[in-house]
């Protein structure tokens, strides 16, 4: 189903050089949610079915018994939270431009913090409430595929190491698309028109099922190409994660690590906020803060052992205004007072 309407009194709003031509109403959002969800509502009971929520382009559409994609070009109007139940299956998520942010269950998936292109594999094994937070202004530019384990089993692909990531409910595997990905899926957003007929030409769906095809051929060639260790962190991730300390090691010494946010950071790393964080607590077994805290710490104590800085001194080194809360925070990390390290030095 192709939604791109008509024009509404409504000042379409727009977000980083997108400028929507259209606007999808309440109703037609309703219509057009794919068959693998069930039980799909919107939580803003102040908006009637004939209200625009959404300016852009939505389109969602069925390939193959068991395999759906679901494109859209939109920003949100409203504030609101839309939930529904998803049937078990595999859900690949292209995030081209904008922000995406969901939660599959306990899940929480979200997309696009970098900036950059972004990607998700997210596998439900059983039947799972799905939710969004969408917030007025946010642009979102994605294809959503959905293979069901029936599809999956029929197309040859339900063994083996796919079958085990199918199986194990709310597995996440992000990935960074490609630039040919990005362009396959922009392919898929906004399609070349075949005939008079539109979409509704053979054509369509067939130039629709191949570039998804390609997708998923992707982002399995990159799950199949992250291998774990014991503990579950793929040696990639943990080199990423290394490369990190080692500029923030060096941001520390520039003294440009103050000038950091979490934002920056993530940049730099190629991940969204969310998964950094996760990952980084994962390899670390701390959080970036800690991290960066516990860093200036020993930089701190190195100070006092060898400089001869003193306590106030120190303090103000590892970030800290008062010296009061420099000595609590050094005495918790290295289990001694900071002007004991000093009189030792």
């Amino acid at each position: 189903m192709q939604l791109h309407a008509r024009q509404t009194m409504l000042k379409p709003l727009s977000g980083k050089g997108f400028v929507p031509p259209a606007s999808i109403n309440r109703g037609e959002l309703m219509a057009a949610i794919t068959p693998r969800s069930i039980g799909f509502r919107i939580d803003q009971p102040d908006v009637a079915s004939d209200v625009s929520v959404l300016s852009g382009h939505f389109r969602a559409d069925n390939l193959r018994e068991g395999l759906r994609c679901k494109c859209v070009d939109v920003v949100d109007l409203y504030d609101m939270r839309t939930e529904a139940t998803l049937q078990p299956g595999l859900s690949l998520i292209v995030l081209v431009a904008g922000e995406a942010q969901a939660r599959f269950g306990s899940q929480p998936v979200s997309l696009g913090g970098t900036g950059q292109p972004d990607g998700a594999l997210v596998a439900l094994a059983a039947p799972e409430q799905f939710v969004r937070h969408s917030r007025r202004g946010r642009h979102e530019r994605k294809v959503v595929i959905t293979m069901s384990p029936e599809w999956l089993a029929a197309s040859g692909l339900d063994v083996g190491g796919l079958a085990a990531f199918r199986q194990k409910h709310l597995a996440v595997h992000h990935w960074r698309p490609s630039t040919r990905a990005v362009a396959i899926a922009q392919q898929m957003i906004h399609p070349p028109v075949f005939s008079t007929t539109g979409h509704s030409n053979p054509l369509h769906k067939l130039h629709l099922e191949s570039r998804a095809l390609a997708l998923i051929t992707e982002s399995f060639a990159d799950l199949f190409a992250a291998p774990t260790n014991a503990d579950g962190i793929a040696p990639r991730m943990r080199a990423r994660i290394a490369d990190l300390c080692e500029w923030l090691d060096a941001s520390l010494q520039a003294g440009t690590a103050d000038e950091l946010d979490l934002a920056a950071i993530a940049r730099h790393a190629g991940l969204n906020a969310s998964s950094l964080q996760q990952q980084f607590r994962a390899v670390q077994g701390m959080s970036i803060v800690a991290w960066l805290r516990s860093r200036r710490l020993d930089a701190a104590r190195v100070a006092l052992e060898r400089d001869g800085l003193s306590v106030a001194q120190a303090a103000e080194l590892a970030g800290y205004s008062s010296a009061a809360n420099f000595a609590t925070a050094f005495r918790k990390h290295f289990g001694q007072c900071p002007s004991a390290v000093a009189r030792a030095g």
